[in-house]
């Protein structure tokens, strides 16, 4: 299986998710975050997305959203973080995600 396609396929997917403006409901709104959520038609749930604004560099945000041991310190509604597998070094993570 071509890894990096299937993962540059799932980038596109998630980027029109990004670009989709209609049909989101507002589910949290405080001074420096947006959290919007919507009924997904890809499976049976919600998909969520936040917004904000971080100023900093990639080189030291993109650590502390994704590696588990610096997520689980700031994401309260997480139960577990795990990285299961590096697909690419500079694109793609995949990532597991338990909330209670």
């Amino acid at each position: 299986m071509d890894f990096l396609k299937v993962a540059d396929d799932i980038v596109q997917k998630l980027w029109s998710y990004n670009q989709d403006e209609s049909g989101w409901t507002l589910a949290k709104n405080s001074k420096d975050v947006v959290v919007s959520w919507k009924p997904s038609s890809e499976y049976g749930g919600n998909m969520y997305r936040g917004e904000g604004i971080i100023e900093d560099t990639p080189e030291n945000i993109i650590p502390f959203m994704y590696l588990p041991e610096h997520r689980m310190h700031w994401d309260k509604a997480l139960k577990s973080y795990t990285l299961l597998e590096r697909i690419d070094e500079v694109k793609l993570k995949l990532n597991a995600s338990e909330f209670p």
